[in-house]
């Protein structure tokens, strides 16, 4: 049966990508986008050369690209804009990329002015300045010549027919026509040289790219008699390269790659050809993924994992100097995708804290007389749950929901930050205030020792505070309570235990600054005093 293509056809365009002869072996991701790639692989080289092309072209940071070859010595690298002739296959938009699609084939076409049929062969398709024949003459145009149809009939005659003219094309092939369209066109080419000119050789090449990223996210379920169920997640944004079958390293850690800040200038091909190089994997393009380190503002000295459908795998990181690497074994992501995994699955101790940070004494701090005209002001007074991290491995700074099991029932309780936490160190993570606890300070003068010292220009008075602290327990269990307070002065005694750090001097005055806290069990209905004194330096006449 005959069939009849239609003219209205919509564009197919693909690029045919050879198979790529590198296995990534593994990749180590950093929570600040950063990826380090290791690859290997058995290439070709013609006449010495092995080549990347276009996107294949890995878009390695400064000075973090390294090629080598375990087999063959490396002659040079060198990069630069080829002229590459690209193929690429279209469905036909008009009658003349049909006709050219079907040269060859056995074809019934009909023309506009005539009504037989003519059966045959179409041989090509040409500009020729040639009288064509179809029954009457036609003058071609001295400005632009029609595209000319050599077709062979079924009987043996070559008639020339003007493309124009055609007005349908049936075929006996079931085959719909395809329009191949060559263009040449700039490419970023990489090539690797040889000192020998055999064909295969190994290589190896390693770098640092941007748009690989992950962000760890903790749930911490409080259960009975002190024990919560720890487990921490990664949230990964791949927009880097695909990933296939790979080890996949997440490293805890602040990195430090000071100098892979942009394109290494071997790969960097941007602005060539007047900035109009469209390079798909530009850094330009890299990951816009916002990671966690950034949100949290983790600090460059607070030291800082996957399988698909393998939650509740507990696994053991390696420690490398002061970073931390989780391994995940055959990994695949998409280019553009974006993945949760589970790094372990813990049981860790808590226990209930409550936390009270009083206000400081300033150089303009007003002391009175006694307690009941000092001020007297109730604090905030914030629960929050300490844990320790008795697992193998470091708690990363990261967001934890924390949520508390009572039977069959879960109950959301808060989410907070997860500090970064040592092994066998313990950290607190803040519920929410409370009002079930108060605690209040009020202090007073002692004695006052009037320029007792001259300084800077001025003399300088010595005041004895003696101060007090009043907490007061509505709940019904016994609440263990950290009071903290910075106070300027030197510090002297205190009815309850204290700790005590001196730290620096205060800029322009006689005073140290201090950082001084109080851990205390208060009772149900129970008021507990503390009492405590210290000398403050006050700046007095010049």
């Amino acid at each position: 049966m005959k069939n009849i293509f239609a003219v209205i056809l919509l564009l197919s365009c693909y690029r045919a990508n050879a198979q790529s002869p590198f296995k990534t072996q593994s990749i180590a991701v950093f929570k600040d986008g950063t990826s380090f790639v290791q690859k290997s692989g058995s290439v070709n080289a013609i006449n010495g050369i092995f080549s990347f092309v276009g996107n294949d072209i890995p878009q390695a940071l400064f000075g973090t690209f390294w090629i080598t070859s375990p087999t063959s010595k490396i002659g040079q690298v060198i990069s630069y804009m080829d002229t590459v002739k690209k193929v690429t296959t279209e469905s036909p938009q008009n009658i003349l990329q049909i006709l050219e699609a079907m040269t060859g084939k056995n074809v019934v076409i009909k023309l506009s002015y005539e009504i037989p049929l003519y059966e045959g062969k179409i041989i090509d398709i040409g500009f020729e300045k040639l009288p064509l024949f179809t029954g009457r003459d036609i003058i071609l145009g001295a400005d632009k010549d029609p595209a000319l149809v050599h077709f062979l009939t079924k009987n043996g005659r070559h008639k020339y027919i003007l493309a124009k003219d055609i007005i349908s094309i049936e075929s006996e092939e079931d085959v719909r026509p395809v329009y191949k369209k060559q263009e040449k066109i700039l490419t970023p080419t990489l090539d690797i040289a040889f000192e020998n000119t055999k064909t295969a050789h190994e290589l190896k090449i390693m770098y640092l790219q941007k748009g690989l990223s992950w962000s760890p996210f903790y749930s911490l379920e409080l259960q009975e008699a002190g024990k919560a169920k720890l487990i921490l997640r990664s949230e990964v944004s791949n927009n880097a390269e695909a990933i296939t079958s790979s080890d996949i390293n997440f490293v805890v850690g602040v990195p430090n790659f000071r100098y892979a800040k942009s394109l290494a200038g071997l790969v960097n091909f941007v602005n060539l050809q007047n900035g109009e190089i469209n390079f798909e994997n530009n850094i330009s393009q890299a990951n816009t993924f916002m990671n966690t380190s950034a949100v949290l503002g983790e600090a460059a000295d607070e030291k800082e994992s996957y399988q698909p459908s393998n939650f509740g795998n507990d696994i053991e990181g390696e420690n490398v100097q002061d970073l931390y690497f989780y391994n995940l074994k055959n990994i695949s992501l998409k280019k553009g995708a974006k993945a949760h995994y589970e790094l372990f699955n813990a049981t860790v101790d808590y226990e209930h804290i409550f936390e009270c940070e009083l206000s400081r004494n300033t150089e303009d701090y007003q002391y009175s007389q006694d307690y009941t005209a000092g001020p007297d002001v109730k604090n905030l007074v914030f629960h929050g749950i300490k844990i320790k991290n008795n697992c193998s491995n470091p708690f990363t700074a990261a967001p934890v929901l924390l949520t508390e099991k009572r039977e069959d029932k879960i109950f959301p309780i808060a989410q907070d930050l997860m500090p970064y936490t040592p092994m066998q160190a313990a950290s607190i993570i803040r519920l929410t205030s409370t009002s079930d606890i108060q605690v209040s300070q009020t202090e007073k003068q002692k004695t006052t020792t009037e320029k007792i010292r001259k300084w800077n220009g001025r003399f300088w008075d010595k005041v004895e505070v003696d101060s007090k602290i009043i907490i007061k327990n509505y709940k019904k269990t016994a609440c263990k309570i950290i009071i903290k307070r910075f106070v300027a002065g030197d510090m002297i005694k205190s009815s309850a235990d204290w700790n005590k750090v001196q730290l620096n001097p205060i800029a322009s005055s006689l005073n140290f600054l201090n950082k001084v806290e109080w851990t205390i069990t208060v009772n149900p209905g129970e008021e507990k005093i503390i009492n405590y004194s210290y000398n403050y330096y006050h700046a007095g006449e010049q």
